[in-house]
């Protein structure tokens, strides 16, 4: 399985090869977005099968 990560709102989306790497870019993110002001970015991760 594979693993795609989206922001609420967004079209944008990132894949991954295992859930770690999707859950680590998450972390990332809402740390990263924290420091720009938007406390709170809505994430999701879902399973995708290609």
């Amino acid at each position: 399985m594979k693993y795609e990560v989206s922001k609420k709102g967004s079209s944008v989306t990132f894949k991954f090869e295992t859930y770690e790497q999707a859950a680590d870019f998450c972390y990332m993110y809402v740390m990263s977005m924290h420091v720009k002001g938007d406390r709170f970015p809505e994430l999701s991760i879902r399973e995708i099968s290609e």
